[in-house]
């Protein structure tokens, strides 16, 4: 399951043509944020699968059945991909990008009728829903007589803004400072989904070897130099 904001992260870096406050609440009412979410068309699982090998599971049973199904934050549905190797599907990048290029069609073939940007836009809500601009306005009793295009409605208000946008000018540039990355003796990792290497992830440094007693020394230390005993030639 994703945060909230990894998925704001995610969503800016592999699906930048869609507006984040659009993309949210589609992807919060399609799968609750989870990347191995599947919804079958006509039914429920009585689990969501919370892992890659549990979610290509699913999949093989539902293909064997025949059944009509989506996966991934996006839901993308069995017709967009081959069944028989969903697990790239299941990748979150991936399957935002697939998402947005879906979601790109829709709008534009409502906006090329619909003048009403916003109006156009839940046209295309109910198009990436269903297949065409007026399924998901229409009211389902399994949840609760409410329609898609109202439960994505519902979603976009639920984000709550704890920090201000900023505003004014900016700090000299010989002023600002950049983050250190913490001091590790190995390379950053990287989720899968950041695909532009841009949060690091470091191993906290090893600890130093414990210093080992210190050997006798093989040879001894010269003893300090004695005065010359031998007698000293007259001038």
């Amino acid at each position: 399951m994703l945060t909230t904001s990894a998925f704001l992260a995610l969503a800016m870096q592999c699906a930048p043509s869609i507006h984040p406050a659009t993309l949210t609440p589609i992807v919060k009412t399609e799968s609750s944020f989870n990347p191995y979410a599947i919804g079958v068309v006509g039914r429920v699982l009585p689990r969501q699968p919370q892992s890659l090998d549990e979610a290509v599971l699913a999949v093989k049973k539902l293909v064997a059945e025949g059944a009509d199904f989506s996966i991934g934050l996006g839901q993308i549905n069995r017709q967009h991909f081959d069944v028989s190797r969903p697990e790239p599907v299941f990748e979150p990048c991936t399957n935002l990008r697939m998402a947005a290029a879906v979601l790109e069609q829709c709008y534009a073939r409502a906006s090329a009728k619909e003048p009403n940007r916003q109006a156009a836009l839940h046209k295309a809500i109910s198009c990436y829903y269903s297949g065409n601009p007026k399924r998901g306005f229409e009211a389902e009793a399994e949840f609760g007589g409410s329609s898609h295009v109202q439960r994505v409605l519902a979603n976009a208000g639920t984000t709550t803004v704890t920090v201000p946008a900023l505003e004014g000018g900016s700090p000299e540039p010989n002023k600002l400072q950049r983050a250190q990355a913490p001091a590790s003796t190995g390379d950053p990792t990287y989720e899968s989904w950041d695909v532009l290497r841009q949060f690091p992830r470091y191993l906290p440094p090893a600890p130093p070897p414990a210093s080992a007693p210190s050997a006798p020394s093989a040879v001894p230390a010269s003893p300090p130099e004695q005065p010359s005993t031998l007698p000293q030639e007259d001038q």
